[in-house]
């Protein structure tokens, strides 16, 4: 049986219908644009275009709402490249769960009367 990375590289080396998803899992898989070219001989510019797309959706990822909220650069990328709002909010990390219990302590009050 082979690899995933093997199954990739053979899909890339054939056109298909599913070329351009295997072109973002070499992407993920760490493949460079290079390797993409060498496999597909897809022209460098146009897979660069599509590396950079993966490089903002990993950006994306590492991120949570609030981040993204602070980094109006990053958002206005991703808006620029193609993605809808409802992808950007499922790219998301999810908002972690603050789990916060103050300490317990009683507190002296003056004493009334």
């Amino acid at each position: 049986s082979c690899s995933i990375e093997e199954s990739v590289k053979k899909e890339l080396q054939t056109p298909s219908p599913i070329r351009m998803w295997s072109i973002a899992k070499a992407y993920e898989l760490g493949m460079s644009v290079e390797d993409v070219h060498q496999l597909t001989s897809i022209d460098r510019w146009f897979l660069a275009k599509l590396f950079h797309i993966h490089t903002v959706r990993r950006s994306l990822m590492a991120m949570d709402y609030v981040e993204l909220r602070e980094n109006f650069e990053l958002l206005r990328e991703a808006k620029r490249v193609g993605f809808a709002d409802r992808q950007i909010a499922s790219t998301l990390r999810p908002k972690e769960e603050v789990i916060f219990s103050p300490p317990s302590r009683t507190l002296d009050s003056p004493a009334m009367g």
